[in-house]
């Protein structure tokens, strides 16, 4: 059984992270785009995945950012 600890939107919110305690002191960060699940990465430590799923986004949002100079 898994419990959500955090969720991290884009700007645009279309792409999300989401970060989930599992058993075991595994967190898991699963990533969404438009609803759909994108990505799935364990960590042994709550920091490091907050730090992941805040990157994703951050990441997602500097391409949108990119798409729109190339226009």
């Amino acid at each position: 059984m898994s419990t959500e600890l955090h969720n991290y939107y884009s700007d645009d919110g279309e792409f999300q992270a989401k970060v989930f305690y599992e058993e075991k002191g595994v967190f898991v960060v699963k990533t969404y785009e438009n609803g759909e699940e994108r990505s799935v990465k364990s960590f042994s430590n709550e920091s490091m995945a907050e730090y992941w799923a805040d990157d994703c986004v951050i990441d997602y949002d500097l391409r949108l950012v990119a798409k729109r100079g190339e226009e």
